[in-house]
């Protein structure tokens, strides 16, 4: 459930611009569950 919230948070820091704080907390997701679904897929986008 963090993971989620993490994720969606991480997503609406960058559609506000804010994208060192959506890449942190993508990145938090990769610490504990390398595998979630989508987060290596947002984080390249976020970091073009």
């Amino acid at each position: 459930m963090v993971h989620r919230v993490l994720f969606e948070r991480g997503t609406t820091y960058a559609l506000m611009g804010k994208k060192a704080m959506g890449i942190k907390d993508l990145e938090k997701i990769l610490v504990d569950n390398p595998d979630y679904p989508e987060v290596e897929k947002k984080l390249a986008e976020l970091k073009e």
